[in-house]
Protein backbone atom coordinates (compact mmCIF):
# COMPACT_ATOMS: atom_id res chain seq x y z
CA UNK A 1 0.00 0.00 0.00
CA UNK A 2 1.27 3.74 -0.32
CA UNK A 3 2.13 6.09 2.18
CA UNK A 4 -0.37 8.00 3.19
CA UNK A 5 0.42 11.86 3.52
CA UNK A 6 -1.07 14.21 5.73
CA UNK A 7 -1.50 18.10 5.70
CA UNK A 8 0.30 19.28 9.24
CA UNK A 9 -3.27 20.24 10.83
CA UNK A 10 -3.99 16.45 10.41
CA UNK A 11 -0.89 15.36 11.46
CA UNK A 12 -0.61 17.39 14.29
CA UNK A 13 -4.67 16.10 15.07
CA UNK A 14 -4.10 12.25 15.29
CA UNK A 15 -0.78 12.46 16.99
CA UNK A 16 -2.79 14.66 19.47
CA UNK A 17 -5.28 11.63 19.63
CA UNK A 18 -2.86 9.08 19.95
CA UNK A 19 -1.04 11.65 22.91
CA UNK A 20 -4.08 12.05 24.61
CA UNK A 21 -4.81 8.00 24.80
CA UNK A 22 -7.97 8.50 22.88
CA UNK A 23 -5.58 6.11 20.14
CA UNK A 24 -2.67 3.68 21.11
CA UNK A 25 -1.35 4.13 17.80
CA UNK A 26 -1.54 6.25 14.55
CA UNK A 27 -2.65 3.08 12.57
CA UNK A 28 -5.86 2.91 15.35
CA UNK A 29 -6.45 6.89 14.45
CA UNK A 30 -6.85 5.78 10.71
CA UNK A 31 -8.86 2.64 11.41
CA UNK A 32 -11.28 4.46 13.37
CA UNK A 33 -10.98 6.91 10.56
CA UNK A 34 -12.12 4.22 7.91
CA UNK A 35 -14.42 2.31 9.96
CA UNK A 36 -17.23 5.56 10.26
CA UNK A 37 -16.40 6.09 6.44
CA UNK A 38 -17.83 2.70 5.74
CA UNK A 39 -20.52 3.04 8.47
CA UNK A 40 -21.54 6.38 6.53
CA UNK A 41 -21.46 4.70 3.22
CA UNK A 42 -23.70 1.75 4.52
CA UNK A 43 -26.01 4.59 5.83
CA UNK A 44 -26.48 6.40 2.63
CA UNK A 45 -26.92 2.90 0.86
CA UNK A 46 -29.76 2.49 3.51
CA UNK A 47 -31.21 5.81 2.97
CA UNK A 48 -31.03 5.48 -0.95
CA UNK A 49 -33.01 2.14 -0.82
CA UNK A 50 -35.80 3.95 1.86
CA UNK A 51 -36.15 6.72 -0.66
CA UNK A 52 -36.92 4.54 -3.62
CA UNK A 53 -38.78 2.93 -1.94
CA UNK A 54 -40.98 5.85 -0.46
CA UNK A 55 -41.22 7.35 -4.05
CA UNK A 56 -42.84 3.48 -5.31
CA UNK A 57 -45.11 4.21 -2.65
CA UNK A 58 -46.22 8.03 -2.91
CA UNK A 59 -46.44 7.05 -6.67
CA UNK A 60 -48.82 4.22 -6.19
CA UNK A 61 -50.87 6.15 -3.72
CA UNK A 62 -50.18 4.24 -0.38
CA UNK A 63 -49.14 7.55 2.21
CA UNK A 64 -51.60 9.28 4.86
CA UNK A 65 -51.71 12.94 4.96
CA UNK A 66 -52.36 14.42 8.65
CA UNK A 67 -54.38 17.54 9.23
CA UNK A 68 -52.01 18.38 12.50
CA UNK A 69 -48.43 17.49 13.67
CA UNK A 70 -50.34 15.76 16.95
CA UNK A 71 -52.20 13.54 14.98
CA UNK A 72 -48.65 12.33 13.08
CA UNK A 73 -47.40 12.18 16.45
CA UNK A 74 -50.22 10.05 17.99
CA UNK A 75 -49.57 7.65 15.24
CA UNK A 76 -45.16 7.38 15.66
CA UNK A 77 -46.55 6.87 19.29
CA UNK A 78 -48.78 3.91 18.81
CA UNK A 79 -46.40 2.14 16.27
CA UNK A 80 -43.74 2.46 18.85
CA UNK A 81 -45.72 0.39 21.33
CA UNK A 82 -46.53 -1.59 18.70
CA UNK A 83 -43.15 -2.37 18.29
CA UNK A 84 -42.13 -3.05 21.70
CA UNK A 85 -44.95 -5.64 22.01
Amino acid sequence: MDEIHLSDEDRAFVEAEVRAGRYSSVEDVVRAGLSLLEEQQVRRRKLKTLAVAAEADIAAGRFHEYENLDDLIADLEELTVEATH
